[in-house]
């Protein structure tokens, strides 16, 4: 994914997500999510994990126009 640009989501508690790595997707939009899974949810808090969803997106929508 180096040199090209994406819009990325992944949660802290996901196995893949990795500081570093991040850290060198510097062309690319972002959005880590704390405490959240792969399917970027967070674990018993299903309400704030719809919030997220709904956060990540208008971020998806604002990368796109």
């Amino acid at each position: 994914m180096l040199g090209k640009q994406a819009f990325l989501a992944i949660g802290t508690a996901d196995p893949h997500y990795s500081k570093e790595s991040l850290e060198q997707l510097s062309s690319h939009e972002l959005a880590i999510v704390e405490n959240a899974d792969h399917s970027l949810e967070i674990a018993n808090r299903t309400v704030e994990s719809i919030i997220i969803c709904q956060s990540l997106l208008k971020k998806l929508k604002a990368y796109l126009q």
